[in-house]
């Protein structure tokens, strides 16, 4: 059974030797802390900065954790150099509610001192802490927010994930900025929170220093949320232009397999049935073999009188055609000539889509139909269509505008 000794972490015995140890080995913390968000800082990468019996130390007096072969900062240490560094990247207003609170209450211990002048002296000692503390915690919450959020809007790679990072710090700017403001109302001129005060210039001065600052916090904040919705305005923006692109690229596969590749000349020197499924006894001979060939013509001949066996001669057959049926009108295929529609449009002096949706076919034509005609032409003329950037509604569709590269004069 382990003693009770192993069980309790070891600790430095004075700053000094904390100190020093860290430099011993500023390398390795150093490197740590620059990958301090990956997970493959192992072992092996740890002894390749120092030896075996100085990272033990490390680990065993809390200042790395070691889980199976892989290291990292222990958070105390990681959050203390974050804090010094200004390299947070966790954005939160708890450490100004706490200053808050601890300000709220050396307020009220200070008061409740009256009578003790000289015990007062403390806690307006720390009032002035926490007042400086507030005002730095403020400022250097801006500036890590400003960080992470360029950071995140140009190095995130997955959308949702980028997205979701942004609203999570509009929260926060909301929770800095109402503490803000709760520490102005405390500290405002026309509040009687100080009133009881003894005469401080030094108090009275650093009030005034607190509430500036915080005003120009207040104001940084209030920028860059706006910056932030411009950011999810176009992470949206971006979003949709992705699946417009993927759906017209869906629409230029279904229209252009045809003509942009060579899939119908090899299907018709095929005689390859690919796309059945296979029969589980016998092989089925090529249409080919059974048209062209004397010993498919037997095959047909032998199946044809194998078949007519089978029928019943008591069934009758089709009723004959009627007069009706031979003199029936001719059926009439309405095909829209893709080149002459692009040729009038180039003529023209409006937008692709507004031609399209207005143009006057000869035969009725649906939306879905001339959305196709629309996107038919887009793609096979790009090179004389100017794509802009302007995106327009009509009915329940966005769409953009595109223009003739040469208009007609």
């Amino acid at each position: 059974m382990p003693s009770a000794e192993i069980m309790i972490q070891k600790t430095f015995r004075n700053i000094g030797d904390l100190i020093t140890r860290l430099y011993q080995d500023k390398r390795l913390i150093a490197e740590m802390f620059q990958h301090r968000r990956s997970i493959d800082f192992t072992r092996e990468d740890a002894l390749a900065l120092t030896d075996e019996s100085r990272l033990a130390v490390l680990i065993n007096f809390g200042v790395l954790r070691e889980e199976g072969n892989l290291l990292e900062i222990e958070e105390s240490y990681l959050q203390f150099f974050e804090e010094v560094l200004l390299a947070n990247e966790e954005i939160t207003g708890s450490a100004i509610a706490d200053q808050l609170d601890l300000l709220k209450e050396n307020i009220k211990f200070y008061l409740m001192e009256r009578e003790n002048p000289i015990r007062q002296i403390k806690y307006i000692r720390k009032v002035k802490r926490s007042l400086r503390s507030i005002a730095q915690l403020s400022a250097r919450n801006l500036i890590d927010l400003k960080r992470n959020v360029n950071d995140t809007f140009k190095n995130e790679p997955n959308y949702q994930i980028k997205r979701e990072k942004l609203e999570k710090y509009l929260k926060n700017i909301e929770e800095i900025n109402r503490l803000i403001n709760s520490t102005q109302e405390l500290l405002d001129a026309e509040n009687a929170t100080f009133e009881h005060f003894a005469p401080d210039e030094q108090l009275t001065a650093m009030i005034i220093s607190v509430r500036i600052e915080l005003n120009e916090v207040s104001h940084a904040i209030i920028e860059q949320q706006s910056v932030i919705r411009d950011y999810l305005h176009r992470i949206d923006r971006q979003d949709r232009m992705i699946k417009k692109i993927r759906r017209l690229k869906m629409l230029k596969d279904q229209f252009l397999w045809k003509s942009a590749t060579d899939l119908y000349p090899l299907l018709e020197k095929k005689s390859d049935l690919f796309l059945d499924p296979l029969p589980p006894t016998a092989l089925r001979p090529s249409l080919s073999f059974l048209r062209q060939t004397d010993d498919g013509s037997a095959i047909l001949s032998d199946a044809r009188k194998s078949i007519a066996k089978t029928i019943h001669t008591g069934i009758k057959g089709p009723s004959p055609l009627t007069e009706e049926d031979l003199n029936a009108s001719p059926l009439i295929e309405q095909y829209v000539d893709p080149e002459i529609l692009a040729e009038e449009f180039f003529l023209s002096d409006t937008d692709l889509f507004s031609f399209v949706v207005g143009y006057e076919f000869e035969f009725p034509q649906t939306l879905g139909q001339r959305l196709e005609h629309y996107t038919v032409i887009a793609q096979r003329y790009v090179d004389k269509l100017m794509f802009t950037d302007e995106w327009r509604d009509y009915e329940t569709l966005s769409y953009p505008i595109i223009l003739s590269a040469n208009p007609a004069k």
